[in-house]
């Protein structure tokens, strides 16, 4: 599934690399369908395009969205 609200948050307070991103990039909006109807690395959220680049997360093997890459758009 996307993150919802409250564990977005969690992820940004508790990684700092993810939340310098943010900063930079926003947060992540969930992006076609959560992960219960994708396979491990489906993107599942997507932030906006800045500069070139975007943050992508993709569904994990446990069905979470919870992986992050900083990827050119």
């Amino acid at each position: 599934m996307s993150l919802t609200p409250a564990q977005m948050q969690e992820k940004i307070d508790a990684d700092e690399t993810f939340r310098g991103l943010v900063n930079i990039y926003g947060q992540p909006a969930p992006s076609g369908g959560d992960c219960s109807t994708k396979q491990p690395g489906d993107i599942c959220m997507e932030s906006d395009c800045v500069g070139g680049q975007k943050i992508i997360m993709k569904c994990d093997a446990s069905g979470d969205c919870t992986e992050y890459h900083l990827v050119p758009c």
